[in-house]
């Protein structure tokens, strides 16, 4: 059966390539380190599941400070987890032992300079990741950084230079190539694109579909900006204060959001209408004291007493769109919702 022809309730039952269940992260707050003995916590994510089929692209998208790159990192296993699971293929990666199973999710960093060795020529930072893989010959090694930066689409005469001496769309090239090295079967972004200019941006995020859909690559793209997650995810997941409040398809969630949150971001994204659009209410909660029940209830306009208290969960939003879910205990309410942000 060729993959045009698959129904979705079939790629549904496949293993997911990416799983994250039940994912808790927290650490001290920095600034009370020192102060105190009892350091109070900040919970970063709290309870996130996601799930990505092979070949499948996700964004998750929230503004500043809502989890997503501490999420990116406990994947990645760079920093320990609460408690919760990240399965590839359903092997849990944070109990592999082997260096060619962890080296099957790689990630792409925000600023591409900052993660670079400034000693470092471009062929040697691409060519680094290989020194732990003791399986690699020369001749692979060589085969391997090559393909690399080929995808990535880096210009063979500067493969001499050094960081320094790169524009900001040169070095995110070869911190994609980079990471594209160890040939991975899971790929994270984690806004790839923020520091760089309109044009350099439409250039990378073409190149990272391409690779993509290349290498069938399973992509978590982390990313603020919806129009970005539009021109490159298949799928949305909508993060706030640690929390994943709606996720789907991405054209039904920018067509028709289910959760206050989300209205928000999308209504935002036309400027013609942001004008005329009532601002959220007040600001973040801070996650060192998330508040009780729902986590956007102290900013929604179309919340009841029961939010102070009930905690929603991801549910299906219609029986025609089973894999559209929010986590509202009001989403029946949006068209009222839409009348009260876009009426002064």
């Amino acid at each position: 059966m060729t993959k045009s022809t698959r129904t979705s309730q079939e790629i549904e039952r496949q293993t997911p390539r990416l799983e994250v269940s039940d994912l808790h992260v927290s650490f001290a707050s920095r600034s009370h380190r020192r102060l105190q003995r009892n350091k109070p916590r900040v919970h970063a994510v709290r309870g996130v599941d996601l799930s990505l089929q092979p070949g499948a692209c996700m964004g998750l998208v929230g503004e500043s400070g809502c989890g997503k790159s501490t999420l990116a990192r406990a994947v990645m296993n760079l920093i320990p987890l609460d408690r919760g699971t990240i399965a590839v293929d359903g092997n849990d990666m944070h109990r592999v032992e082997s260096k060619a199973s962890r080296q099957r999710i790689q990630m792409i960093f925000q600023h591409a300079h900052a993660s670079m060795n400034p000693r470092m020529t471009v062929e040697s930072v691409v060519t680094d990741p290989l020194r732990f893989d003791d399986r690699c010959t020369k001749s692979e090694r060589s085969r391997r950084v090559e393909s690399a930066l080929q995808l990535a689409g880096f210009d063979a005469p500067l493969r001499g230079r050094y960081p320094h001496e790169l524009s900001g769309g040169q070095l995110q090239r070869v911190a994609i190539a980079r990471a594209l090295v160890l040939e991975p079967d899971v790929l994270i972004c984690d806004e790839p694109v923020s520091a760089l200019d309109v044009s350099a941006q439409v250039e990378i995020l073409a190149q990272l579909k391409d690779i993509q859909q290349t290498r069938s690559l399973t992509m978590l793209f982390i990313t603020h900006d919806l129009d970005i997650a539009a021109a490159i995810c298949d799928r949305l997941a909508v993060m706030y204060l640690g929390r994943i409040v709606e996720s789907g398809p991405t054209h039904e969630i920018l067509r028709n959001p289910q959760h206050p949150y989300t209205h928000y971001l999308s209504a935002a994204r036309d400027l013609k209408r942001t004008s005329a659009l009532q601002p959220l209410m007040g600001e973040p909660p801070s996650p060192l004291a998330p508040p009780t029940g729902c986590s956007f209830h102290p900013r929604c306009p179309i919340k009841s007493d029961i939010c102070h208290s009930q905690t929603p969960v991801l549910l299906s939003t219609s029986q025609s769109s089973l894999q559209h879910q929010a986590a509202c205990l009001h989403s029946e309410r949006m068209d009222e919702l839409k009348e009260i942000t876009t009426n002064r």
